[in-house]
């Protein structure tokens, strides 16, 4: 059930993106390439230490300060998952997710493209800055192999 509401999200992405206008250049590269989306996606559990939400919180943050076109034009996609509601685990499997864990899912012409798990966000607990400039290099580095 969760899979399809996933799939459902992309695909509704997918076709909200379609009709955007181009708006930059950077808008007008990734339109030429079929139009590519990244997903972020932080995979969690029902219960969650503070530190779990403190990962979360900067995230959202991150990609609120350092991309907000990107997630106004929906090239950009910001999604807490949890792994606990029905079809989590085996949607979370795709991604060889066991535990919380940032991922970063390219998507394109409705298939998979590729995946990067971010799995040293969790060097950078109590370190905001830290973290933003880790997850904002790594974001960039993934949308400019698009």
């Amino acid at each position: 059930m969760i899979q399809k509401k996933m799939m459902f999200i992309i695909f509704s992405g997918l076709i909200l993106l379609s009709s955007c206008q181009n708006k930059n250049t950077r808008t007008e590269l990734l339109s030429e390439k079929n139009s590519p989306e990244v997903f972020v996606f932080y995979f969690h559990r029902t219960v969650r230490c503070s530190t779990c939400l403190e990962i979360e919180a900067g995230t959202a943050k991150v990609l609120k300060e350092n991309f907000p076109q990107f997630l106004a034009e929906g090239f950009l996609k910001w999604v807490p998952f949890n792994m606990d509601d029905d079809g989590g685990e085996e949607f979370a499997k795709q991604f060889d997710i066991d535990s919380n864990t940032l991922v970063l899912v390219r998507i394109s012409e409705n298939k998979q493209l590729k995946y990067k798990k971010l799995e040293d966000v969790w060097e950078f607990v109590g370190n905001p800055e830290e973290l933003s400039i880790y997850v904002t290099n790594e974001i960039n580095e993934f949308m400019n192999d698009i």
